[in-house]
């Protein structure tokens, strides 16, 4: 039987024991790599920016509209260029994970010979998300595509992320619906 005295002995290895098990189980509780705040890509997000010297800036707005099967974006950069284009999403991404990727199979514009590209996520919070659509490095207007979906799916993976993405280059975003 327990005496009160054997029982304060062992407090202090009880307590540790209990607050290892506390910790432990609010770490294994949260989902790692999934926002805690109930965000979702589902929508509509939007940057407004410029670049470029004071007085020779170029300013631009990018949108990407996304929805569970399908992911508009559009890139207008004042009269200079503009860039548009409309898939259909053909992995199964998890919208509400804090990064990932968006396999697409180009609906308009469409090139026959390449029909497949990647855009790429992180950082997803309720207001803001960094997003970027899968480039050629030495020239962001160049996307990286492929003719297949198997291709698409060998190619963009978060492994390889940083073949297609430089961030330091990316505006963020903020939802607007």
């Amino acid at each position: 039987m327990y005496t009160a005295r054997s029982l304060f002995k062992k407090l202090p290895a009880l307590l540790f024991v209990l607050l290892l098990a506390a910790g432990l189980s609010f770490f294994t509780a949260c989902d790692n790599g999934t926002t805690s705040e109930g965000a979702t890509l589902i929508g509509s997000w939007q940057a407004n920016g410029s670049y470029g010297e004071e007085g020779n800036k170029t300013s631009f707005t990018e949108v990407y509209t996304i929805t569970n099967d399908t992911l508009t974006y559009s890139y207008e950069e004042g009269s200079v260029w503009d860039y548009t284009f409309t898939g259909s999403i053909k992995n199964n991404p998890d919208f509400t994970n804090d990064y990932g990727v968006i396999i697409i199979e180009y609906l308009a514009p469409s090139d026959p010979s390449l029909k497949f590209s990647g855009t790429y996520w992180r950082g997803l919070t309720e207001t803001s998300v960094s997003m970027a659509n899968a480039a050629n490095l030495d020239n962001y207007r160049e996307p990286v595509e492929t003719a297949t979906l198997e291709e698409a799916l060998a190619k963009f993976t978060i492994d390889n992320i940083d073949d297609f993405v430089n961030w330091s280059n990316i505006a963020p975003l903020g939802k607007i619906d």
